[in-house]
């Protein structure tokens, strides 16, 4: 089986402006995902996809072997990543690269580690998925906690930010937790994913899909100024940890 960790870094963040460059604790989140690509066995080579030359110079200097250029189009806050992931593997193919599949690494969840990222590549090698991504336990249930405004009451503009409320099931009948199936949270630390699948498929679900759970650390994705708030004072916590580890 052979394997190629993938970046996907573009340039423009309305969330938070320069993400992928953004420092945390001294480190550009960009070089965690590529210190981490340079710590798998199985990655044979590391990719990284851009439209930003400064995020090409940063790749570049921490340790990213390909660079592929991502045309603009699929730079945009609507392009699909999608399209993205398949224009760097026809990429990697007319270098004569090919990949049975790639370990994508979004830059967005630095703490994963080098064994989680492993779980997840034996899980593709054990199981026979298209498609193998990191996932934690839901701390809140949908079945109680995910809402919608419900258009049978109809709105009420006396105070604009009061809306009528119904579950998105309204049909349930699930009185306690323990009646519950267990929901996971999709994170989006590692995906490992056949190249043939995704030339040839639209979207993760068309296939087969295993999810491996990690713990909370690896469940931090960087979206929002507040969620990187939370990773800077999480990050020397999560170091230390990492180094009594070893």
């Amino acid at each position: 089986m052979s394997y190629t960790a993938a970046i996907f870094a573009r340039g423009g963040s309305k969330g938070v402006p320069g993400k992928n460059l953004k420092s945390l604790n001294g480190k550009p989140l960009i070089a965690w995902a590529i210190g981490l690509a340079q710590q798998l066995q199985q990655a044979e080579q590391i990719v990284v996809s851009t439209d930003c030359a400064k995020i090409t110079e940063t790749a570049i200097n921490t340790g990213a072997q390909l660079l592929v250029k991502r045309p603009a189009a699929l730079a945009t806050d609507t392009a699909p990543e999608w399209q993205a992931w398949q224009h760097c593997i026809q990429w990697l193919n007319d270098q004569a690269i090919r990949p049975k599949a790639l370990i994508i690494l979004p830059c967005t969840s630095p703490f994963r580690t080098p064994a989680y990222v492993e779980k997840c590549i034996t899980a593709y090698e054990n199981t026979g998925a298209d498609v193998v991504l990191s996932m934690t336990p839901a701390r809140r249930h949908p079945a109680y906690n995910l809402v919608r405004v419900s258009l049978q009451q109809g709105l009420d503009h006396r105070h604009k930010n009061a809306m009528p409320i119904e579950l998105y099931d309204a049909n349930q009948t699930l009185y306690t937790r323990q009646s519950t199936s267990p929901a996971f949270d999709i994170s989006t630390a590692v995906y490992v994913i056949s190249t043939d699948f995704i030339l040839a498929a639209k979207s993760i679900y068309e296939g087969r899909v295993v999810g491996v759970v990690g713990d909370e650390y690896t469940s931090i994705d960087i979206d929002t100024p507040f969620d990187f708030t939370v990773a800077q004072a999480l990050a020397p916590i999560w170091q230390a940890q990492q180094a009594q580890a070893k």
